[in-house]
């Protein structure tokens, strides 16, 4: 009995190790060679790599459509986004390319990135990323990022995590503004006969970190 137990700690061991390896791995996306302007987001995909997914919304506030792309790795299953955006002239130009915010296709454990790409918004000129992992215990994340015309950048203004145990049902949501300073922890317990969270603790603390931009994100490191 204790020699099974123990082999089944050390496979779950090795499993969290290779996922953990799997996370820290670093997008290679070679964006140099690429157009700095174009007709169509098709001339920003790079050998090797595909378009998965493209989102569209206004990002600068100019009433024009942007876009932001999502390329996949055909090899290494390596995720890599860029945003760009359409000029009155209907060109798309290259803003920036995020190479480590999106998690890659074999990363993440069972509810990752193999199963569920990660979800991408534009909503009121923000760029929102959510991001799912884990298998028994999972984490939830969500990135705000919104262009900053002063310095042509795309800052992180909101991160929120929601880590869940799902075989206790308890949970913790940790959600943080970065423009306001105000970071809320919520603990939750799943009740079974509601079929609701029920609230158990929160807590409301400041924090103070050096502004974020998306280029700069990776979503491993978060938390």
């Amino acid at each position: 009995m204790h020699k099974k137990i123990f082999l089944l700690v050390l496979l779950i061991s090795i499993c969290s190790a290779l996922t953990l390896a799997q996370d820290a791995k670093k997008s290679v996306f070679d964006d140099s060679k690429l157009p700095k302007t174009a007709m169509s987001t098709s001339k920003f995909v790079p050998a090797g790599w595909t378009l998965e997914s493209t989102v569209t919304g206004d990002l600068n506030t100019d009433g024009v459509a942007d876009a932001a792309l999502v390329f996949v790795d055909k090899a290494e299953g390596d995720r890599a986004l860029m945003i760009a955006f359409k000029n009155a002239k209907g060109e798309f130009e290259r803003v920036v390319t995020a190479k480590n915010v999106l998690q890659c296709k074999s990363c993440g454990g069972m509810l990752g990135g193999e199963t569920n790409a990660p979800d991408i918004k534009i909503a009121k000129g923000v760029v929102i990323i959510n991001t799912l992992t884990g298998s028994r215990e999972s984490t939830d994340s969500t990135f705000r990022f919104r262009y900053d015309p002063k310095v042509s950048k795309f800052a992180l203004i909101g991160y929120d995590e929601v880590d869940n145990d799902r075989a206790t049902g308890a949970s913790t949501k940790t959600s943080t503004n970065y423009l306001t300073g105000v970071q809320i922890t919520t603990e939750y317990q799943y009740n079974q006969k509601t079929e609701k969270d029920v609230v158990k603790t929160t807590q409301t603390d400041k924090v103070s970190k050096p502004v974020q931009y998306i280029e700069d994100v990776d979503y491993a490191k978060m938390g």
